[in-house]
């Protein structure tokens, strides 16, 4: 007998390892239609549900005046057989579509698992967080990045390294730039709670890194999506002159309006219009969203970032906008293609698959890192577009491997690091050039502000020349090979004698 019992369990493991799902978002769903009622006239429907035997179940929100029951065809024919007069709410606010909301709000924080129970908006974000850098103070720090266009605080938790090691990388996760995109912030949110959950399993690969996470870039977005119409929540809270509060497309696509390439002029990648899903602000980088994430990445100069979305089930890698020419090192695609191999899709109909672009774009947060810092910085394009939150569950097990290979690809891969400092030992940032490597997009690099660390991967072992310069001092040229090692090359800069 106990030898076939653990053969059906072993069949139901393997069974919900492999099934698959199709793409059938919670707001979107023929089975999950928003209606409002009067709340004088839900008791009259919970006794109509009995009386037909349905199922009594808590299918509901409120507000002060009025009831917003979820309902499938056959619930919505006991509003019709018993005249309970009703609205069908076309966009309805996502909080209406999932009533565990509520409950989570109420309960709060009570430990790491909290952040696994459901979908989360600009105020369990900031719930969670603040907590989570409470009960993890050697681990954590919290930080607010600045303020949205409509003055909310942008948060970002830093997972700090495990040790002092001379040399440290930094390496960025970014949720909700759309924020109707509610899985991109569940992605986020599994990196913290593996990280913090599991700290053995990745205690040698923080050794040299931080980590950083941005679950909802977009906060003022986010609170559109749940609490106004889920038609909006894609763009930020800016309002043109003349619109309405309330208007569903009011907003910049923040993912539109970063100064590399913007307004490129290329047909359909963004839009002047005000009014389009696509548009891209009055000037570059206008948002405050988008300057505080610059002057982030400004910063940390990431080594590696996913930037995550949905949900075309994609890797994308830079550049991803047209008409533009990757280094000829072309390291990122063959990253991408690492990638992809860790990757398992739990869609129906969909495999991952590695990509420039889906359509065309310009004035995107990855090609801005990629262009101006170097990051390999990828636009993760998620399996699922607000699916039933069980179903979240197997797309953050289906991507779990592909963001922990960028974590083991730091320690792995072939790299260069330099540290630069003066005569008397003090370390100054310095320019980088590499004219080994052919460049098109008037890529210029330099070291980190905060220790002069300089830090490129390659896809192969490689001989570089390399020019340092600084100024006020001498440009030194180098000759470097890069290692797959964590070794560091410290370059003393002469300064520039008032005789020359």
């Amino acid at each position: 007998m106990k030898y076939y019992i653990i053969l059906i369990l072993l069949n139901c493991s393997i069974f919900s390892e492999t099934k698959k799902f199709p793409n059938i978002p919670l707001n979107e769903s023929k089975e999950n239609t928003i209606y409002k009622i009067s709340k004088k006239d839900l008791y009259k429907y919970q006794l109509a549900l009995e009386e037909n035997k349905f199922e009594t179940k808590e299918n509901y929100s409120e507000d002060k005046e009025s009831v917003f029951l979820k309902l499938n065809e056959s619930e919505y024919f006991i509003l019709e057989k018993y005249n309970i007069k009703n609205k069908k709410i076309q966009y309805a606010p996502f909080k209406y579509y999932d009533l565990g909301y509520t409950k989570r709000l109420e309960e709060g924080y009570q430990d790491l698992d909290s952040i696994q129970n459901g979908y989360k908006d600009e105020i369990l974000n900031e719930i969670y967080l603040k907590n989570i850098a409470l009960n993890f103070p050697t681990k954590v720090e919290l930080h607010s990045l600045g303020k949205s266009r409509l003055g909310r605080k942008i948060y970002a938790l830093k997972i700090l390294p495990s040790s002092k090691e001379e040399i440290q990388g930094s390496v960025l996760f970014l949720g909700a730039i759309h924020s109707n995109e509610l899985i991109s912030t569940e992605h986020v949110y599994d990196v913290i709670y593996q990280i913090l959950k599991y700290p053995n399993k990745f205690s040698d690969r923080l050794k040299n890194l931080s980590i950083w996470c941005v679950p909802i870039m977009n906060p003022d977005g986010m609170n559109f999506f749940w609490n106004i119409s889920s038609a909006m929540g894609r763009k930020n809270g800016y309002l043109p002159t003349g619109m309405s509060e309330q208007h569903l497309y009011r907003g910049v696509d923040l993912n539109r309006n970063f100064p590399f390439m913007w307004n490129s002029g290329q047909k359909k990648a963004s839009s002047g219009n005000k009014e389009s899903v696509f548009f891209r602000g009055e000037s570059s980088a206008s948002e405050p969203e988008t300057k505080a994430m610059i002057a982030l990445a400004r910063k940390e100069r990431f080594i590696f970032s996913f930037s995550f979305h949905s949900h075309a089930t994609a890797v994308l890698f830079p550049y991803t906008i047209e008409e533009t020419k990757n280094p000829s090192d072309e390291y990122p695609k063959f990253l991408g293609e690492k990638i992809l191999k860790k990757l398992k899709s739990f869609r129906s109909d969909r495999d991952y698959k590695l990509r420039k672009n889906l359509y065309p774009v310009d004035g995107t947060d990855q090609d801005y890192y990629y262009n101006s810092f170097g990051t390999n910085a990828y636009i993760f394009e998620s399996s699922h577009h607000n699916p039933e939150y069980s179903i979240v569950k197997k797309v953050l097990l289906g991507a779990r491997k592909s963001w922990v290979l960028l974590l083991d690809e730091f320690y792995e891969s072939e790299k260069i690091i330099i540290q630069t400092f003066n005569e008397n030992k003090e370390i100054i940032q310095s320019n980088i050039e590499l004219p080994s490597i052919e460049f098109f997009e008037d890529e210029k690099f330099n070291s980190r502000k905060i220790d002069a660390l300089f830090i490129k991967l390659f896809k192969e072992k490689i001989k570089l020349k390399i020019l340092i310069s600084a100024r006020e001092y001498e440009t030194k040229e180098i000759e470097l090979e890069s290692s797959s090692d964590l070794r560091l090359n410290k370059v003393i800069l002469k300064k520039i004698s008032e005789k020359n």
